[in-house]
């Protein structure tokens, strides 16, 4: 480990978390730095374009170079491209908002996924995260299916505090793992308003050569998603799901 090169990556992901520009006192103050070697490493991400540093506030905030790579990750991998043309026609299908998101390895002190893709609801207000967010993964119907069928992944976590964000947020890890039971003999994850009030979720895991790599989820309001429409959306998910992992069987990625 390079501590300067650990701790300005440990910078750049305290972006994702905050999703805001910091300053370097309020980054000093979260990352428990002094504010000179704080400073330091600021000016030298700043040298090399992947921060940039608003000259009225005084505060950073992401620079190009971090979208050219993120840019350049999306145009290269191949996921994405199999993906997406399954995500839209499920979107249209369900007539609700599409996710398909993969682990987050981060270092977090809980289990986090990232969202890789995400198709707009045509009759939802869209108040959902965009791609690139960062979001806890043990309160969603996706990120329980990553949890669910990876379990090096789920062991690294297991015993962890989980924050509660509404009154159904899950917290127990009895009570999570044996959901996550389920959810594996089943092959699909539902989550009710445990992220928000009011917004339901359905996901199904996407494998590649037998190995999970990300699931797709359907999102919407709870009354839509846990009504009679309930049980086609599930088996539209798990469909689709099925569809990517052996298109991705059948691609060289």
């Amino acid at each position: 480990m390079i501590e300067s090169i650990d701790r300005a990556l440990a910078v750049l992901q305290l972006f994702l978390k905050e999703e805001r520009p910091l300053s370097v006192t309020r980054i000093s103050k979260l990352m428990d730095l002094h504010k000179s070697t704080v400073s330091r490493t600021m000016d030298t991400l700043e040298r090399r374009g992947f921060v940039q540093k608003d000259s009225e506030t005084g505060k950073y905030w992401l620079g190009l170079q971090v979208y050219a790579l993120g840019m350049l990750f999306r145009e290269k991998d191949a996921f994405p491209k199999v993906a997406y043309p399954y995500a839209k026609a499920l979107s249209l299908q369900c007539n609700e908002g599409v996710h398909i998101t993969t682990f987050a390895h981060n270092g977090a002190s809980y289990p986090q996924h990232i969202i890789l893709e995400k198709i707009k609801s045509p009759r939802t207000i869209d108040t959902a995260p965009p791609i690139g967010a960062v979001r806890p993964a043990y309160c969603s119907a996706s990120g329980k299916c990553l949890l669910a069928f990876s379990p090096e992944y789920l062991h690294t976590y297991t015993g962890c505090t989980l924050q509660k964000f509404t009154e159904y947020t899950m917290t127990d890890w009895s009570d999570l793992l044996q959901e996550l039971e389920k959810i594996r003999c089943r092959g699909y994850a539902v989550e009710r308003e445990e992220v928000e009030l009011g917004m339901a979720c359905i996901a199904a895991p996407i494998f590649h050569h037998g190995i999970i790599t990300a699931a797709i989820s359907v999102s919407g309001p709870a009354d839509r998603l846990t009504a009679e429409g309930r049980d086609l959306a599930i088996e539209a998910v798990k469909k689709t799901a099925a569809d990517i992992s052996r298109a991705l069987d059948s691609k060289e990625m």
